[in-house]
């Protein structure tokens, strides 16, 4: 654990190397108009790199699903960086965490063998309450969507769950705001519809060294299926939800907006596929090969022009 978190941490201090125009870190306000210097923004981005992923790591280890490591702490640090830089995305703090927290809800959902209704519930009122800011959330129904089914929990009552809690946190934010006059329906409604659906963004392409994590997503979501049949039923269920949102986000990264929604759940999700998939293989050459690509993607981000 000592030696993932030092790693982390040493890797993390290279942001102070990165050209600020490739990592624009967001500069945090404070009271009259004052705002942090960039030298600590940088030291609060790096602490919140390391926390968020170390949380993620503790929280899948004392589940006690598998068997517990910490690779996936290094791993999510490492990714973090790499692909905010590569996409020239300036990271929220407070998106992170919420990664974080979607992704936590979504595997205690597959875990869950009563009262699911509820649970579907409160986690689309939270990506409701999310999506006010970021409008892409409205597309994380999908995922939910995906989840239920992933699990055979997909029923009326599970729809009619989604349904209330996005008609919920709306409700509540539109009478709230149009208390003090706003017309935040009308502002969301229009968010909605310039929402930018296409094709690939071409920054995957530009920047070669990014295309190492999808060929490394997809070697571990091979990796993984493999050995479905050496896994329980809980692990089975658990697999097959990283794999299918590692596909839903690796999409929705490639065509939707405002990547940082996207990419604070991708990094998390590449990273423990791919710490399983360490601990899955036998071969000492396969398991180095992994760490020696994680750590080629994040030196290309200095040769980024």
């Amino acid at each position: 654990m000592l030696n993932s978190i030092a790693l982390s941490l040493l890797v993390g201090l290279s942001v102070f190397w990165i050209d600020d125009k490739l990592l624009v870190v967001n500069s945090i306000s404070l009271a009259s108009n004052q705002s942090i210097s960039p030298f600590l923004a940088k030291i609060i981005f790096i602490l919140s790199l390391l926390l968020f992923a170390f949380i993620f790591n503790e929280a899948q280890n004392r589940l006690h699903i598998f068997e517990g490591n910490y690779h996936s702490t290094f791993i999510a640090v490492i990714a973090s960086l790499s692909l905010f830089v590569g996409l020239n995305d300036s990271p929220s703090y407070w998106l992170l965490g919420l990664g974080l927290i979607l992704l936590l809800l979504l595997q205690a959902l597959v875990q869950r063998e009563s009262r699911i209704e509820e649970a579907v519930f409160l986690l689309s009122l939270l990506a409701g309450f999310v999506s006010y800011q970021v409008p892409e959330a409205i597309f994380f129904a999908i995922i939910i969507l995906a989840t239920l089914l992933l699990s055979a929990k997909f029923t009326a009552k599970s729809i009619a769950a989604i349904i209330l809690g996005y008609g919920a946190a709306t409700y509540f934010v539109v009478a709230v705001e149009g208390w003090f006059g706003v017309d935040s329906f009308t502002s969301y409604k229009n968010s909605l519809t310039a929402l930018s659906i296409g094709l690939p963004s071409v920054s995957w392409i530009d920047n070669y060294g990014l295309l190492i994590w999808p060929m490394l997503a997809v070697f571990s979501i091979l990796i993984l299926l493999s050995i479905k049949n050496r896994l329980n039923n809980l692990q089975r269920k658990v697999v097959d939800l990283w794999v299918i949102l590692i596909v839903l986000l690796i999409l929705a990264s490639f065509s939707l907006g405002n990547k940082t929604f996207w990419l604070s759940m991708l990094v998390y999700s590449i990273a423990y596929a791919l710490s399983l998939t360490i601990e899955a293989v036998q071969n000492r050459w396969v398991k180095d090969s992994i760490y020696l690509l994680v750590l080629l993607s994040f030196f290309s981000i200095f040769l980024i022009p």
